[in-house]
C-alpha cells in the first residue's frame, strides 16, 4: 500500500510540475494588473534601485484586454511545447527574455521612461515554443519561427495597419523595438532545436544499425 501511495504521489507531483510555468506566469500576470505602477519599467525608479522592475515590467499591464493577450501567449506556448515550456526551463527562459528585453530598452531606448507588457517577451517565448514543439514537423516549425521574425520586420516597416492592430491589445503605444529584442534573443534557442533535430536524425540510423 505504501509503495502504491508513493507512486501516486510521484505521478501527482510530476503532473503539477508539468504546469508550473504557465501557472506561475498567469498568477503573476494577474498581480501585474493590480500592481502595474509598482511593477512597470520605470527608468527613474530603476536608477533609484528598484531592480525587480527588470523582470516585473513584462508582467505589468494596464487593461484586462492587455493582460488577456499576454495570457494567451503563455497558454499557447504551454500547449505547443509542454516538456520545455511548462517546467523549470520555461521559467528560466521567461526570466532570461525579461531581463534581455529590459536591457535592450535600457541601453538602446534611452527615450523610453515607462514600459510595460509581455509582447516583447511573448515574441521570443512563442518562437522557442514553436521551435521545440513535438506536435509539428521540422519544416512547419521552421516556417513559423521565420514568420514571427518577418512579422516584426513588417511591424518595423512603419505600416499603419501593424501599429493599429497591436494597439487593440495594449494600453499605450507599442514599442516595436521590444519585439525585436525578444525575437533576437530567442533565435539561438530556436536554432538549438533545429540543430538537435538534425543531429538526432543523423545519429538514429547509426544507433539502430548496431542492433
Amino acid at each position: 500500500m505504501a509503495t502504491t501511495a508513493w507512486k501516486r504521489s510521484r505521478k501527482t507531483n510530476y503532473r503539477l510540475a508539468q504546469g508550473v510555468t504557465p501557472l506561475v506566469v498567469l498568477l503573476l500576470l494577474v498581480a501585474g494588473w493590480w500592481w502595474a505602477d509598482s511593477w512597470q519599467y520605470d527608468r527613474s525608479a530603476l536608477q533609484a534601485g528598484e531592480y525587480w522592475r527588470w523582470l516585473s515590467a513584462h508582467l505589468a499591464h494596464g487593461t484586462p484586454a492587455h493582460g488577456l493577450s499576454n495570457a494567451v501567449a503563455v497558454l499557447l506556448a504551454a500547449l505547443l511545447a509542454p516538456l520545455w515550456m511548462n517546467r523549470w526551463p520555461g521559467l528560466l527562459l521567461a526570466a532570461g527574455l525579461m531581463a534581455g528585453v529590459s536591457a535592450g530598452i535600457w541601453f538602446n531606448n534611452d527615450d523610453i521612461d515607462i514600459y510595460r507588457g509581455f509582447s516583447g517577451v511573448g515574441h521570443g517565448w512563442l518562437m522557442v515554443a514553436f521551435a521545440w514543439s513535438p506536435w509539428l514537423g521540422v519544416w512547419p516549425r521552421f516556417a513559423i519561427v521565420v514568420a514571427i521574425l518577418l512579422k516584426v520586420v513588417w511591424e518595423d516597416s512603419g505600416m499603419a495597419m501593424a501599429a493599429q492592430f497591436s494597439g487593440y491589445f495594449a494600453d499605450a503605444p507599442v514599442l516595436i523595438d521590444a519585439h525585436w529584442y525578444g525575437a533576437l534573443l530567442a533565435v539561438p534557442v530556436a536554432l538549438l532545436a533545429f540543430i538537435a533535430y538534425y543531429l538526432r536524425e543523423r545519429m538514429l540510423p547509426r544507433a539502430s544499425s548496431r542492433f
